[in-house]
């Protein structure tokens, strides 16, 4: 159970005045909603997108609120950036570049090396232009170097595993998994977003024969209410694949309609753009 939704989804019911008995009527009981909002209860899927629909919140929004709730300053700073990439917003990705260098003008760390250069690779794909090598490879060598990964490098290889090639990256991915599901309890989003990223990068590089152990992985530990959009995402990859071998091409088609659909519903027309881009190569 996830208590960070049912907190989050009561601070924007109060701070827009709505009572429980409002939001709760008709969807669910009051006694549940108020269970849910104090993390006692869990909620499904269809109840939890009728409650934010009644109130007019973005799905988008509100599960933006909910990965960045209670997290430290480093999470906080890694999250940022993807969501800039996800919204093309390279401004406040240069903005966050000049702060960072100002507010670390004297510090020599690696932590500020790895921020700046992840910094650096979110502008040059958001501007689709060529990321600059030393960035990656200083990622890529203490990434290769650290014998126990933890959170922090969990969080820096999914913030750019995307600039590495395919055989890296499954081997990276791999061990990435086996330290995922250990802290997926605290931060399953961290562990879904790195499978995500991994099937969607073999997808691009068509190395369709790696893709089947992380979309069981994916099937296995990426579940429940709070990771709606991921699943939403996995399930397009999962299409994508079908699609992929060729025989199964309509069966794939059908999850990739089905989700591209959803994301647009829920405002992620960003993300439905690039994965429906992505299909047409198959079609």
């Amino acid at each position: 159970m996830n208590c960070k939704l049912g907190f989050v989804f009561r601070q924007i019911r109060q701070s827009r005045g709505w009572t429980l008995a409002l939001a709760a009527d008709g969807i669910i009981s009051l006694a549940f909603l108020s269970k849910f909002e104090r993390g006692e209860n869990d909620i499904s899927a269809e109840k939890l997108f009728a409650l934010l629909e009644r109130m007019a919140i973005p799905a988008s929004e509100y599960l933006y609120l909910v990965n960045s709730y209670s997290f430290d300053s480093i999470t906080q700073f890694y999250d940022e950036i993807n969501q800039c990439v996800m919204y093309h917003d390279c401004v406040r990705l240069v903005n966050m570049l000049t702060d960072h260098y100002i507010e670390h003008l004297n510090d020599n760390n690696q932590i500020c090396e790895h921020k700046t250069a992840s910094v650096r690779l979110a502008i040059a794909k958001t501007n689709q232009s060529p990321p600059q090598k030393d960035d990656i490879t200083t990622i890529k060598k203490y990434l290769l170097n650290v014998d126990e990964w933890g959170c922090y490098e969990l969080l820096l290889y999914e913030t750019n595993l995307t600039f590495f090639n395919p055989e890296l990256v499954l081997l990276l991915s791999k061990n990435a998994y086996r330290k995922g599901k250990m802290l997926a309890v605290i931060k399953p989003q961290l562990l879904a977003n790195i499978l995500i990223k991994t099937i969607t990068l073999f997808l691009e590089n068509r190395a369709y024969n790696l893709i089947p152990y992380f979309l069981n992985a994916a099937k296995c530990d990426v579940t429940g209410s709070h990771l709606i959009y991921e699943n939403i995402i996995l399930n397009i990859l999962n299409g994508l694949y079908l699609m992929s071998q060729e025989k199964q091409l309509s069966i794939g088609q059908a999850h990739v309609t089905e989700g591209v659909m959803m994301l647009e519903k829920l405002g992620f027309t960003n993300v439905a753009s690039t994965y429906q881009q992505l299909s047409e190569r198959f079609s």
